[in-house]
């Protein structure tokens, strides 16, 4: 994932420049300091120009969207150019994009083994099956997140909690 992450790096920094300003890039390194700081900003606003004549002039996006959104996968992507306190924002938003997902994948479960197992036949299948399958932080999260849904709904069933009965 980490070449993956520097090919797109690569292929926006190689889109948006020109060979003449790439050979200028590596000239810079040949001048004393204070006309290095010239020669970056000359650099940078050549890119500039460039891009914004990229845009007048092509109709096309000039990357093709990945589709629908991978946001866990985004933020591993991001974090290696952050900051260390950024990084640590950047890694609690991706776990907390990586719970929904877990969540969202128990509930499809859920929903599959109710199908299988309607009510009326051998007592049905009730999401504390489920969690007693579980480990005990994933059953934890699942309980948290079952009490989240059930207040949403705002008990939907006519009143009654599913798999409340104890």
């Amino acid at each position: 994932m980490e070449q993956n992450e520097h090919d797109k790096v690569l292929a926006f920094d190689t889109l948006f420049t020109s060979n003449q300003i790439q050979m200028l890039k590596v000239l810079m390194s040949y001048f004393d300091a204070p006309m290095q700081k010239h020669f970056a900003i000359y650099i940078k606003y050549l890119e500039l120009q460039y891009t914004m004549n990229f845009f007048k002039t092509s109709s096309c996006p000039p990357f093709p969207k990945e589709g629908q959104p991978d946001m866990e996968n985004m933020f591993l992507e991001i974090i290696p150019y952050c900051a260390p306190s950024e990084r640590n924002r950047m890694e609690q938003m991706r776990g907390t994009f990586s719970t929904m997902k877990n969540y969202q994948e128990m509930m499809e479960t859920v929903s599959m083994m109710k199908e299988m197992f309607p009510e009326g036949e051998g007592g049905g299948f009730s999401p504390e099956m489920l969690s007693g399958i579980l480990g005990p932080d994933a059953a934890q999260m699942f309980d948290m997140f079952s009490a989240m849904s059930q207040a949403q709904e705002g008990g939907d069933d006519n009143g009654e909690q599913t798999g409340m009965d104890e």
